[in-house]
């Protein structure tokens, strides 16, 4: 089995693989929620998929649900998806004095992460075709994160995954079947 490791400072694709696979060679970049590849979620448009699950975190702050808003496109946060995970982090929350209902945002942030991704796709087409390609060819998809165990993992040279959940990489694979190639 090949495996495509995507995040948001992913190599281009050797040129071979690229057309091997038929994918984009940024194809590792893409599917990173850093990409500038705009969702919508729950009627509002985010520049980005980070920006979309980041800013679901303050819909259950128990004091400021409000500063969602300011994740949307032309919020205050800007387009940098950094500053959005930034600002959406556990830590930050904690210091601004914002309290997050952290049990609740762990059983629900699965479904959220779902939606948006599922928005991305259907948004943009060369989402849908990485996907599909990636289906096609047997190309099994890895969120490469050294420090984000959940929604990341890392993987042995054989493809094997070593350490990590790698759920943002099984939503994309559970899409891309969904999809058949």
């Amino acid at each position: 089995m090949h495996i495509l490791q995507f995040h948001s400072k992913a190599k281009q694709l050797s040129l071979q693989d690229s057309q091997m696979y038929g994918l984009p060679r940024d194809a590792g970049k893409l599917l990173s929620n850093f990409a500038p590849t705009p969702v919508s979620w729950r009627g509002h448009r985010y520049p980005t998929a980070e920006h979309a699950f980041q800013g679901a975190k303050y819909l259950l702050a128990t004091n400021f649900p409000a500063l969602e808003k300011n994740f949307r496109e032309g919020g205050q946060i800007g387009m940098d998806p950094a500053v959005a995970k930034k600002t959406g982090s556990k830590e930050w929350m904690k210091r601004q004095k914002i309290v997050l209902d952290v049990a609740k945002w762990n059983t629900v942030s699965l479904a959220v992460m779902k939606e948006i991704i599922r928005d991305k796709i259907q948004k943009h087409k060369i989402i849908k075709d990485i996907l599909r390609s990636c289906h096609a060819h047997g190309v099994r998809l890895i969120h490469f994160s050294r420090w984000d165990n959940m929604w990341g993992a890392h993987v042995h040279s054989d493809g094997s995954i070593k350490k990590g959940d790698n759920r943002l990489g099984n939503i994309y694979n559970e899409f891309a079947k969904e999809l058949g190639g």
